[in-house]
């Protein structure tokens, strides 16, 4: 899963919707009819945070406190489950045995703590908030990742502040267990970090200083090593810069960054757990990446230097990333991509228009199959973008989006 979330400075008005209604969305003449005609879901499903496993069973956080509402099959959404109350900045994370874990800031504004809760089974009770550590006034939202068994991990910043460094910390929650001692893997740490974890359990967490990129590999339940520099990042203004990361079912993952020199940079891990040495990619402002079953490489790049954004592949095991091949001309508020374990690649993306003068919203998807091209694009308009997701499940891949007027989903098939 890759997630791109934008926020507006006010609250967007909710929409109350029936659960599973067809949405009346028309999509544009240019638009691919892979991709099914958007479902209105069930109102501020996916706001927060969305998670679906391999099966295509899908959880998302509707609202604060948090409510969580879940689905089957992105068809029919259950009722928000209120799990607690208060709570914001949640994330959630769907195992394949159907397992749920959901984390959030609760406690007050003068002594905020990270909070967790579980659901055993979809449409089973979720057990009572457990809290995991104090935090930081204004602390940066937690990341949470699950295996295959269900068992979970969350990562934090401590963190205040975009310019304002922070220990990097986990706690890992056997499934069926109770939650293990917060570990600090990085006592001066970062403002951002990523976690990415696969369903064997392997574990990576990466976040940048303000000169280098770190990437900290380990297990879900196992501990992490000693971090691995990746390479110099050269934040500017003592602003670290962000790292973007994949990691397969392999063991293998790509890490992707602009240092201050804007070309876009990447580092492979091999299955092993080895980094090789940093690459530069053929194009300017490193983006989202996605690694597949086989360990070839998709990753984005051009988002933060023009308005053009572009793709460029390596192949497993080579050097040599191919030619950038343009993706859209048109000013981008946000990407995300995603592979699977056969050779699919998918990337959706928001796009800032101008048509007569007046601002148009586009969410628009692309699928290249196993071995394939990137196909013909499928387009969807939307009102005032919130937030954008999208999954691959076993032959069938999901794309969630948010809006002014409601939530909506779209999928399309996938080799």
């Amino acid at each position: 899963m890759s997630r791109f979330i934008r926020r507006s400075a006010a609250a967007l008005p909710a929409l109350i919707v029936a659960i599973g209604t067809s949405a009346a969305v028309a999509l544009p003449a240019q638009a691919a009819s892979t991709w099914s005609a958007p479902i209105t879901l069930p109102a501020g499903v996916g706001s927060a945070a969305f998670a679906e496993n391999a099966s295509g069973a899908q959880i998302a956080v509707t609202g604060t406190g948090p409510q969580v509402s879940s689905s089957a099959n992105g068809k029919t959404w259950s009722a928000p489950v209120t799990v607690a109350t208060g709570g914001t900045d949640a994330a959630i994370a769907l195992s394949a045995n159907g397992r749920a874990v959901v984390v959030w800031h609760g406690g007050t504004a003068t002594a905020p703590v990270l909070q967790a809760s579980t659901e055993a089974a979809p449409g089973g009770a979720w057990s009572a908030p457990v809290t995991i550590s104090t935090l930081n006034v204004a602390a940066q939202a937690p990341l949470v990742s699950i295996d295959g068994s269900g068992n979970a991990i969350v990562a934090w910043s401590g963190a205040t502040a975009t310019n304002v460094l922070g220990a990097i910390n986990t706690a890992s929650l056997p499934a069926g267990g109770a939650w293990t001692a917060v570990k600090t893997l990085d006592a001066t740490g970062s403002s951002t970090i990523r976690l990415v974890a696969n369903a064997t359990g392997s574990a990576i967490i990466t976040w940048s200083d303000e000169d280098n990129i770190w990437a900290d590999s380990g297990t879900i339940l196992g501990g992490f090593t000693a971090p691995v520099d990746i390479g110099q990042a050269l934040g500017y203004e003592h602003r670290p810069r962000i790292s973007f990361m994949a990691l397969n079912n392999a063991g293998q993952a790509v890490v992707a960054y602009t240092p201050q020199s804007t070309i876009g940079m990447a580092a492979i891990r091999s299955a092993s757990g080895t980094w090789g040495a940093t690459m530069a990619l053929p194009c300017s402002g490193a983006g989202n990446p996605a690694i597949d079953g086989a360990g070839d490489v998709v990753v984005l790049c051009g988002e933060s230097t023009s308005t053009s954004t572009y793709t460029t592949r390596l192949p497993a095991g080579s050097s040599t990333w191919s030619t950038p091949a343009l993706l859209t001309s048109n000013t981008i508020a946000g990407t995300t991509v995603a592979a699977d374990s056969a050779g699919t690649f998918v990337i959706a993306w928001v796009a800032l228009t101008t048509v007569n003068n007046t601002g148009v919203e586009t969410v628009t998807v692309v699928t290249s199959p196993p071995g394939g091209a990137f196909g013909t694009a499928t387009t969807f308009p939307v009102t005032l973008f919130d937030n954008i997701d999208l999954n691959i499940a076993t032959g069938s891949a999901t794309l969630v989006w948010n809006t002014s007027s409601g939530a909506f989903e779209s999928t399309g098939p996938v080799s």
